[in-house]
């Protein structure tokens, strides 16, 4: 059994340990908290070590990473450190996730309890599909991106990359998401989103000033 260290103490580390325990695959060694100020804690049973800074302790050749943190921006740049993406990244999926055979999907994923990856998908690295979110056919995801729990993209879609959908938001057919975009809970989006770091919301989505 190969052994794991989750990077990242916040609330998106609970769902990742919790589905990384069920599948019983690697000896978690424990969680480094990128805010760690000394305190003893476990999450789930699985300690926090300490600091990132640890890593230097660990052989790139047994040991896995995972990055569990929510941001989708904090992802990447971590995902780009030299010391981090000298270890291999793994996926963890959730046993209840359906999945078509025909799907492609790259390295750092989490997919999460009862998710949906549809027929000819292509999702990219580092990304958090949420419970029960909704994939559908030939749609393709970037990197970096978070399709939030009860979400639907339905078939076709182009999302790129550090996308953020929220719970419960519908994605129609055949739209692109530009790069940074948010779409807020419960929205439904019926057009292509071109211009980059949009944040929309409502039913149909529409384009919000952030900070005004």
């Amino acid at each position: 059994m190969s052994s794991l260290l989750i990077i990242g103490a916040g609330g998106h580390s609970r769902p990742v340990i919790s589905t990384a325990k069920s599948l019983g695959l690697w000896n978690i060694l424990g969680i480094l908290d990128l805010g760690y100020k000394g305190q003893t804690e476990t999450i789930l049973d699985v300690p926090v070590l300490g600091s990132i800074n640890l890593l230097s302790r660990y052989k790139t050749c047994d040991t896995s990473l995972f990055i569990a943190v929510g941001d989708g921006r904090l992802r990447y740049e971590l995902s780009i450190d030299v010391t981090l993406s000298s270890f291999k990244t793994v996926n963890i999926i959730h046993n209840s996730a359906l999945i078509d055979k025909s799907a492609k999907i790259g390295c750092g994923n989490f997919i999460g309890p009862f998710a949906n990856i549809g027929p000819e998908v292509e999702l990219g690295d580092f990304n958090i599909i949420n419970s029960y979110a909704n994939i559908e056919h030939e749609t393709t995801i970037g990197n970096f991106c978070e399709v939030s729990p009860g979400a639907i993209i339905c078939g076709r879609c182009k999302v790129l990359d550090k996308v953020f959908i929220g719970s419960n938001a519908t994605i129609v057919e055949k739209k692109t998401l530009a790069q940074g975009t948010r779409i807020g809970a419960g929205a439904t989006v019926v057009k292509s989103i071109i211009e980059k770091n949009q944040t929309q919301v409502g039913v149909p989505a529409k384009p919000i000033m952030i900070g005004k």
